[in-house]
């Protein structure tokens, strides 16, 4: 039998009040953490974060360097790519972000399990140490 449209919507309005509907939400999160999947992007994401921040380091060097008038060092690197702060700055918040989203999808997904792994604990610290530095203003992205 073919589906109209009707059917789908009167099937949608009855999962909306369907109270395992929340339910559903842990039973996917717990689906998502576990999927091998999972690990693999969020290594990617670690992985890619990292070569943007080597990139930053790289170049505030460079800047150190050229405010110091060190050797050869001059300010044209900054000329090279003037936009370069603010993308810093965006690429930070757009992991921090999705570290942030990784570390409650787990929590969800793997429920009191979650505390009984160290890394987590340390994704944990770090995530609290990013968003308090966020919230406060006091610390660069």
């Amino acid at each position: 039998r073919q589906h109209s449209d009707n059917d789908l919507f009167v099937q949608q309005a009855e999962t909306e009040h369907d109270p395992g509907k929340s339910r559903s939400i842990w039973k996917l999160a717990e689906k998502l953490v576990s999927h091998p999947m999972f690990d693999l992007a969020t290594s990617a994401c670690i992985f890619i974060n990292a070569v943007v921040m080597a990139m930053e380091s790289q170049w505030e060097g460079l800047s150190v360097g050229a405010s110091l008038q060190y050797a050869s060092l001059n300010s044209n690197h900054q000329a090279a790519w003037i936009s370069v702060e603010p993308t810093f700055v965006i690429l930070g918040y757009v992991f921090g972000v999705l570290f942030t989203v990784e570390l409650f999808v787990k929590i969800v997904g793997q429920k009191w399990q979650f505390f009984g792994q160290l890394w987590n604990w340390i994704d944990g610290a770090i995530i609290l140490t990013w968003l308090i530095s966020v919230a406060s203003g006091s610390f660069p992205v």
